[in-house]
């Protein structure tokens, strides 16, 4: 609209709080048809970028979210991108932003996309997508306690962040089977810093409640030790089943268990749904991960 108002409803607090808003001439829209429409809105500060491709990483990710999840539960989705040029120099990194429905991404102009990009380029460069759109399962719609009521005064203390993060960003290494990734999360766990090594990974996601992007060293630290903990559990249950069980039926059960309790897990209960999903016992791995790295 050039003008005038416009009025919408919403179901909750949570879905108008992560609602997104662009204003102003400079951006553009456009609609794609996934799974779920699609909606990618850029501004890019020195030129439109080229959407396709955008689009054609989030279509992926929803086909692969689907087979792994059972689901979608979102009934159309937007991606949000604003690329501008830094008013001054910056020490955190631009990390993106998670929603419901919706996933907004903040960088600077030197990575514009101006024509189509190769296959190759298009996986390499999709895990990010991937890892932020599953977020609407977990942890937007399946999380741990303290994750929610938000307190809008201060940022909440949370004990497992390396749930939220890590075992997101465990997804897209098992399916889109990108070594460097898991070389990634080791070298960050085993050759990142001593001190943060010293910390068990309660304490790691404490630090990580209040300065994951400050000190992208402890988000770094903290999504690694839940990716390789994830990856433990599910070399661990592909073992025991001969190949016919995984992380994929443990992510699927506990979004089912929170879809139908309507509630956060405790951390007391953690390891005992973790246990259920595929009726594997998988203790002795979560306690191994709670602990320092040695």
């Amino acid at each position: 609209m050039t003008k005038g108002s416009l009025k919408f409803t919403t179901d909750n607090y949570y879905q108008l709080a992560d609602g997104q808003i662009f204003m102003g001439p400079g951006f553009h829209v456009k609609e794609f048809n996934g799974i779920v429409p699609l909606f990618v809105v850029s501004y890019c500060q020195t030129g439109d970028e080229y959407l396709d491709d955008y689009a054609e990483q989030e279509m992926t990710s929803m086909r692969i979210l689907k087979d792994y999840f059972g689901e979608l539960p979102f009934r159309h989705y937007s991606l949000l991108l604003r690329k501008v040029i830094p008013p001054e120099s910056v020490t955190a990194p631009s990390l993106a932003m998670e929603h419901l429905q919706s996933s907004t991404f903040f960088g600077d102009t030197s990575g514009i996309r101006a024509a189509p990009m190769s296959k190759e380029q298009l996986i390499r460069t999709m895990p990010t997508f991937l890892h932020h759109m599953s977020h609407a399962f977990i942890p937007l719609r399946c999380y741990g306690d303290a994750y929610r009521p938000y307190v809008m005064e201060i940022p909440p203390i949370i004990n497992n962040i390396w749930f939220n993060e890590g075992f997101m960003w465990f997804l897209p290494y098992d399916t889109l089977k990108l070594e460097r990734m898991k070389t990634g999360f080791y070298n960050n766990v085993y050759n990142g810093s001593p001190e943060l090594k010293k910390l068990s990974l309660t304490q790691l996601s404490q630090a990580a409640s209040t300065m994951y992007g400050t000190d992208f060293r402890i988000g770094t630290a903290v999504f690694s030790r839940g990716a390789l903990m994830a990856l433990e559990m599910n070399n661990y249950l592909k073992e025991k089943s001969g190949g016919k069980k995984s992380m994929k039926d443990v992510f699927r059960y506990l979004y089912q268990w929170a879809k139908l309790n309507q509630r956060p897990f405790t951390m007391e209960e953690f390891p005992l749904l973790i246990d259920k999903a595929c009726r594997v016992n998988l203790s002795s791995i979560y306690k191994k991960w709670l602990l320092p790295i040695q």
